[in-house]
């Protein structure tokens, strides 16, 4: 029973409650890097050509937490499964519940697949096959 207790004792950083502390405690330190493309988005979706710096630096945080947010679960998935390394599985195990983010997900992999596809193929011949094309008109 001891040795037991002990296990659950040196585990106990692995509580899901207990992580989700510490990652809402954690501050992120960046430099300024996507205030131009943020920008670009924000004037494509209807806001004016010079946005307000505050607007952007807040929309710019919240992109950045999303993202480190997502691959830190996604690094504590995979250290839970053992796995030397996050897999694709993994970002579609923490986005499972929203619909619309794994449809899109899924999405853009099986898009990077296609494209990866025919530069390979274009690499050999200097067509694109038809028979790609024509996936891709079904697929999407």
């Amino acid at each position: 029973y001891q040795s037991k207790r002990n296990c659950i004792i040196n585990y106990k950083f692995l509580r899901l409650q207990t992580f989700h502390q510490k990652l809402n405690k954690t501050k992120f330190i960046f430099k300024k890097k996507f205030i131009n493309e943020i920008k670009e988005i924000m004037f494509g979706n209807g806001d004016s050509k010079s946005p307000d710096k505050n607007a952007m630096e807040f929309i710019e945080n919240l992109i950045v937490k999303f993202v480190s947010f997502t691959v830190i679960k996604v690094n504590f998935i995979s250290f839970l499964k053992l796995s030397k390394r996050p897999v694709f599985q993994d970002i579609l195990f923490i986005i499972r519940k929203n619909p619309f983010k794994t449809k899109r997900i899924i999405y853009l992999i099986r898009m990077k697949e296609i494209i990866e596809k025919l530069v390979k193929q274009t690499k050999n011949a200097n067509q694109i096959p038809k028979e790609i094309i024509s996936k891709c008109k079904k697929n999407f």
